[in-house]
């Protein structure tokens, strides 16, 4: 008898320390859950605040892009916006941003149904657009801006319309323009003609 009681005394003792625990734990439990939907409620509105600031940069990209496409002739009627969200074949939603064109009164006109040349002015000046909103907000940016073969399919007066773009699009650069074209050379002052000679390739002319 002795022994079973001293048994029940240790298993009561036992589970008073089990009970014990539990309710710390509970206890602490009950503490972190305000922090966790303190924590919760934070990222929910980081997450808010990324998503307006990414839809704010997208529209202003497209408003300067906007302007730049209203100075070449082929894109004097067109304009874009941006598409951040695409539905899957499958019916769900994902992130991805996606350009749409807007021509002659006509929404999201399909890319592949532009010409080379519309095409070519349209990325020029999204380009643009985001170099120059990039360097806006960081206050920094590169001293020069290379386009490599940057008016394909361009006639020669959307190349000087684009010319005349770069060199007042104010984004304080020396723009270095790679391109094979005659008539692009003879539209630009500043020259410098590269040869390539087997495996190497020398400046020939630079005027």
């Amino acid at each position: 008898i002795s022994y079973v009681k001293e048994q029940r005394a240790k298993s009561e003792q036992e589970v008073h320390i089990f009970e014990s625990c539990v309710k710390e734990i509970r206890e602490k439990i009950g503490a972190n859950q305000g922090e966790i939907e303190k924590t919760s409620i934070a990222t929910k509105v980081i997450e808010s605040y990324i998503n307006f600031s990414f839809q704010n940069s997208l529209a202003q990209i497209a408003s300067r892009a906007n302007e730049i496409l209203s100075k070449v002739s082929n894109t004097a009627t067109t304009t874009i916006s941006f598409d951040s969200y695409k539905e899957t074949k499958s019916g769900s939603i994902k992130e991805e941003v996606s350009i749409l064109v807007h021509m002659d009164d006509e929404l999201k006109v399909p890319l592949k149904s532009l010409s080379g040349g519309e095409e070519t002015a349209i990325e020029l000046a999204v380009d643009l657009a985001v170099i120059e909103m990039i360097e806006q907000r960081s206050g920094i940016g590169f001293d020069t801006y290379i386009l490599d073969e940057p008016f394909d399919g361009l006639d020669s007066i959307c190349k000087a319309n684009c010319l005349d773009v770069l060199s007042n699009s104010g984004i304080g650069k020396k723009i270095i323009i790679v391109d094979h074209s005659e008539e692009t050379k003879e539209m630009i002052s500043s020259k410098i003609t590269v040869v390539r000679d087997n495996q190497t390739s020398r400046i020939e002319v630079l005027q």
